[in-house]
């Protein structure tokens, strides 16, 4: 009987003075032991698509005068740049390639989507699949690849995505974009990384 009532009494001191809980979420800006907490945004389709279309607008429109823009609509595995990014088809991949709704994007250019079979049809029709591609694509420079944007709460919020693009058999890109929302609520690129890629 006595080795339950201390066995009861040290379950009680237990609860007492247990560890308080940890919020799942934090303001921007505050600290716990010293250490700056930054907080994620949660990203809906519309804000990610914003971002994304501020990404492309940037990197496509304004940088390379494209007409015409062509989204690849499969998984990252399968997709001809960011698929040669260290990481894919792990356990542990956070690239995961997205494939936004043209209409939801709503670009200043036509904008369509393109599975692997559609480049395989191609193939088919011409020597090369890219030759035909680019026939057939004329002003889009290739294949674009987004990822969902990830987003840092704070005064500006702030966005980083990955964008791959493939023009060939032997022509990839991928860059790293960061951007910033500014106080009227429109995103802008900020910065834009290349990332290597082995060859393939």
């Amino acid at each position: 009987m006595r080795t339950l009532l201390l066995l009861a009494g040290a379950v009680i001191a237990l609860w007492l003075f247990r560890a308080p809980p940890v919020p799942l979420a934090e303001k921007p800006g505050s600290r716990r032991a010293g250490v700056a907490i930054r907080s994620m945004a949660v990203v809906n389709d519309a804000m990610s698509a914003a971002i994304q279309r501020a990404a492309l607008t940037s990197l496509f429109i304004e940088g390379e005068r494209s007409t015409r823009l062509v989204l690849w609509s499969g998984d990252r595995l399968n997709a001809p740049a960011l698929s040669l990014l260290p990481g894919a088809g792990t356990r542990g991949d956070t690239l995961a390639v997205d494939v936004p709704d043209p209409e939801r994007l709503s670009m200043d250019i036509p904008t369509t989507r393109v599975t692997v079979r559609d480049v395989e049809a191609l193939g088919r029709e011409a020597a090369n699949e890219w030759d035909g591609w680019l026939a057939r694509n004329p002003g889009s420079g290739g294949i674009v690849e987004l990822t969902r944007p990830r987003v840092r709460m704070g005064e500006p919020e702030r966005a980083t995505l990955v964008i791959g693009r493939a023009c060939g058999q032997h022509c990839r890109s991928a860059w790293r974009l960061a951007l910033v929302r500014d106080g009227a609520g429109a995103w802008h690129t900020s910065a834009v990384v290349p990332l290597p890629l082995p060859p393939n």
